[in-house]
Formats: C-alpha cells, structure tokens, sequence
C-alpha cells in the first residue's frame, strides 16, 4: 500500500513511518526543510519537501491512503486561536483537497481526545460518537477540523477515519510533557514536583498508537464503502496521573523523590478523560504490505 504521510517527521508520526515501512508499505512524508524525524528510520521514507497549505497535489498522485499527523501547537502553552485554526483546519483542508484533486480517495486523519472536552464529565467511558465539547484553542481547533473532515468526505464521497488520540507517550516527546519530565528528573537523581494526580487518564505507547493507525490505515485501504468512521486510539487501561508517575519511577528505580501534591492543578483542568474503545476498530486485515 501507498501511504502519503503529513507529520511523519513528529513525535507520533515518526513511530507511525517506522512502524508502516516495517510491515511493508510504501512511504512518503511531507516535511519542512528543517525538520529532523523524532526516532532514527531504519529505512528511509520517500521525503516531499514543503508546507502543509501548498503541498504539491501531484507529489501525492499514485498514493492509496492521506495519512493526516500533522499538527500545530499540540502542547501546552497553545498557540492562538487564530493561529491554531488556520494550521488544523484551514491549511489541513487545503492538503486533503490538494489529494483528492490527485486521486486520493481515502484518508485517515488524526484527532485529540481533548476534543471532547467538557463531554467527558457526561460519560464513564467516552464513546467516539461524543459530541464535541473543548475548551483551549488547540482543541477547538482540532474539533473543528473534525467537523471540517466529516464534510469534506460527505462532500466528495470519499471514506475517512478520524482517529482521536488519548494520552501518548514514549521516545520522541516533546521534553516538556509528563513522561519525558519525569525521566530526565529519574536519571539525574532529582526530586519530581507534581500535582496531586488525581487525573484519569488512557496513556498508551507511542509504538502501540502508531501500530494501531496502521491497523486503520490498512482497515480503510481495504474498504468499499464511503462515509467517515471515529475511532479512539487508546490502551483500555485507566490510571491516575499519580499513578502513572509511581510506575514510572518503579521502573527506573529513581531514586529521588516524586513530590505528588506540591504543584496545583493547571486552570480547566480536566479531570477524567477516559475512552471507550471501539469494538474491532483494529482487527488486522489478512493481507498488508505494498
């Protein structure tokens, strides 16, 4: 299978290149002229230079499935509002109607599970089906490429996956978030300050994430009807934050001290985001590779 990847050069995506060129697909990643994969490739994709909003629509001629990872300002402190839509929504759009121009007629798109937002407080577990509630700029934004994305294959009568992503984590991370922190504090021997980490969570593997939008990639390459299907890409293992960290500091054997309950809770804090997984989503097909 021809994969076109936006994102493959990010933290998500750089797992999802390595993980679809294992099992034997044909790669090609759009990337900036500056930007370096977050994990060593094995092998190396098909590399498109360019930007999001004016990617060359014949670079993606030939190609079966879009894959969307491409995201602006994902971590906290998010970007503007404006800023936000114009890289999730508006230039995303542009990059799907530049494929479907070029003969690309499916699409798997990746989502937040912050685009949930206030809904989550309604559900024990959150179905994909949710309405979508945020709060922040960056998961409005997403929100609203979403429903940008269900128009868009209504529209052109292709098929599309929205695959939101719940709490990812592992080698590439961006150093500022939970897991990345806590490691680099385990190494150096040094005391973690957190909060009370009462959160709970979904957190799941980077490489289990990225396995499971392969499953997908390769689930909508085999499929024959049109329509848009929402998936949540999550473990199925629900843990507080707090937890989360003692784990971790487990198995490093750090020997500092996890500091739980010294730092506040972030403004808007939400404090259960925690998914239904959807039945069979990412049964394997019999068949993959190119």
């Amino acid at each position: 299978m021809k994969l076109f990847v936006t994102g493959g050069t990010g933290f998500v995506g750089s797992h999802f290149v390595a993980a679809a060129m294992g099992r034997g697909h044909e790669v090609t990643v759009l990337r900036r002229a500056t930007s370096v994969p977050r994990i060593a490739f094995i092998d190396e994709p098909r590399w498109v230079t360019g930007e999001l909003a004016t990617v060359p629509g014949d670079a993606m001629t030939g190609h079966e499935v879009l894959v969307h990872l491409a995201a602006h300002s994902p971590n906290t402190p998010y970007d503007s509002l404006e800023r936000c839509i114009q890289g999730n929504v508006a230039d995303s759009l542009r990059c799907l109607r530049a494929a479907h121009e070029h003969g690309v007629r499916r699409f798997l798109v990746a989502g937040s599970c912050f685009e949930y937002g206030h809904s989550a407080n309604d559900f024990d577990r959150i179905p994909a089906s949710a309405p979508l509630r945020p709060a922040g700029s960056y998961p409005t934004s997403k929100a609203m490429a979403s429903l940008a994305v269900r128009e868009f294959v209504r529209e052109t009568g292709s098929m599309g996956v929205i695959a939101r992503l719940f709490q990812v984590y592992g080698d590439g991370e961006a150093e500022s978030r939970l897991w990345p922190a806590l490691r680099a504090a385990a190494a150096a021997g040094k005391d973690f300050p957190m909060s009370p980490g009462e959160q709970l969570r979904d957190f799941v593997r980077v490489d289990q994430a990225a396995e499971m939008l392969v499953m997908l990639a390769e689930r909508i390459q085999e499929r024959k009807d049109g329509g848009i299907e929402e998936v949540n890409i999550a473990s199925g293992v629900t843990r507080s934050v707090a937890d989360f960290a003692r784990e971790c500091w487990r198995e490093w054997h750090a020997t500092g001290r996890l500091l739980i309950g010294a730092l506040p809770y972030k403004d808007n804090e939400m404090m259960r985001v925690v998914p239904e997984l959807t039945p069979d989503a990412f049964a394997r097909p019999r068949t993959a590779g190119a």
